[in-house]
């Protein structure tokens, strides 16, 4: 309970308290907060008390910034595999829900597998695959990994950079760090053979 001391109150004459409160991160997005039985009281006889209490409410809004990184090998040869390590980080003030990260395929690359660190589920859908994590609290990280198949028609020194990008369920306040393109060059190999025969 908060008390304070307002001293004299002259008739007819009115103050104005202003409390400041912070919310905890846990709380979730439009999470109503309802403030009761706010009363004033005197020391001297108050004539009319049903004026004396006051009750109000408060929607909390959750915010959280979420960071994405990702990282692949420099380069990668056509027709074998590419493996993407991406992490999303909760800088908050906030927790996070309904988490996600999806990478947009180029033309050439295929789905192979994946895997993230905890909770959710990878799946590919079209040229995209969506990772779910579902609740990130605050301060904390989730990681996935995205091995995809590069096509043995991409051309020697295509560049291959996906965007990896974040969404959630609740406001975002920082869009500049939800997104991350590594890059990668493809290299062309060619197994020849030679046979002779008389």
């Amino acid at each position: 309970m908060l008390t304070c001391a307002l001293g004299g109150l002259a008739a007819n004459a009115s103050t104005q308290v202003v409390v400041y409160l912070s919310a905890p991160a846990s709380l979730a997005n439009n999470t109503v907060v309802n403030f009761t039985n706010g009363r004033v009281g005197s020391t001297i006889l108050d004539p009319v008390t049903t004026n004396n209490s006051n009750t109000s409410s408060v929607t909390v809004a959750a915010h959280s910034d979420l960071q994405v990184s990702a990282a692949a090998a420099a380069t990668a040869t056509a027709g074998l595999s590419l493996t993407y390590n991406f992490t999303v980080t909760n800088l908050g003030p906030s927790n996070a829900a309904g988490v996600a990260v999806s990478q947009a395929l180029p033309t050439g690359v295929s789905y192979s597998s994946s895997s993230r660190s905890t909770g959710g589920s990878c799946s590919p859908s079209g040229s995209t695959v969506t990772c779910s994590f579902g609740a990130l609290a605050l301060g904390a990280a989730a990681t996935g990994q995205v091995v995809v198949s590069l096509s043995s028609a991409l051309a020697r020194d295509t560049l291959l950079s996906p965007a990896f990008t974040s969404s959630l369920s609740h406001t975002d306040p920082v869009s500049g760090n939800n997104s991350a393109s590594p890059s990668t060059t493809v290299l062309t190999r060619a197994d020849l053979g030679l046979s002779k025969s008389a």
